[in-house]
């Protein structure tokens, strides 16, 4: 053990990064780290590896297939309810309850 471990501030510095984050991926693991105590350490070799898999790693969102607006999809949907499809729906009981109060009908 030639080299000596890193604390999560000087990592955090390397990474440009807040100190919360590099805890949170201790905590989680996505960041190998050794526990001595209530303090974490990271081996400067396990900090390698977890960056050459970041740069190996696809970009969120790569191979996902573009998808047709949120409009588009709620236009397609309406489209395929018919007109009178509510016509005998019942509303939330909030309603039902101030017509009730109101003396109308559904008592």
């Amino acid at each position: 053990m030639d080299t000596p471990l890193l604390t999560p501030e000087q990592v955090a510095e390397r990474l440009q990064i807040t100190l919360n984050t590099i805890y949170v991926w201790l905590r989680s693991g996505r960041l190998p780290g050794v526990r001595m105590g209530h303090r974490w350490r990271v081996r400067p070799e396990a900090l390698e590896a977890f960056l050459e898999e970041g740069e190996r790693r696809e970009p969120k969102g790569a191979g996902v297939p573009a998808t047709a607006s949120l409009f588009d999809l709620a236009d397609e949907v309406s489209a395929s309810i018919p007109a009178d499809a509510w016509r005998d729906h019942r509303t939330d009981g909030s309603v039902n309850h101030d017509r009730y109060l109101r003396g109308g009908a559904d008592r």
